[in-house]
């Protein structure tokens, strides 16, 4: 009896471990977000505006690139984003890292353009 319940409990942890091994670390998950991000905001905010061009098969192009530099395919990416995504506290801290990333490029560009004003 106690053999069986240690073998289902054995059993339980290895298909859980299993399953996580296809969910990206946080850190790669940050940089893979915040490239998506990125993308994401220059269709937004530059390929939107010209009606020549399909932002949405553009926006699938852009992400294709950052999922082949990064190594990884979009169904490990949904993946690990539905998992962050039932995970709110793993999630959080990736989160804050963008959003402190983004906050230092912000200064770096601010800096940058009261640099070249002073010129």
């Amino acid at each position: 009896m106690r053999l069986s319940i240690f073998l289902c409990i054995i059993f339980i942890f290895s298909c859980k471990e299993s399953n996580q091994k296809n969910i990206l670390p946080e850190e790669k998950m940050q940089s893979v977000l915040w490239k998506l991000i990125k993308a994401d905001v220059y269709v937004t905010d530059f390929v939107n505006k010209d009606s020549s061009h399909d932002a949405s098969s553009i926006n699938n192009e852009l992400q294709n690139q950052i999922f082949a530099k990064e190594g990884i395919n979009r169904k490990q990416f949904e993946e690990s984003f539905n998992y962050y995504t039932d995970h709110p506290e793993l999630f959080k801290n990736i989160f804050d890292t963008i959003l402190k990333r983004n906050n230092k490029e912000k200064r770096r560009w601010s800096d940058t353009i009261k640099i070249l004003r002073d010129e």
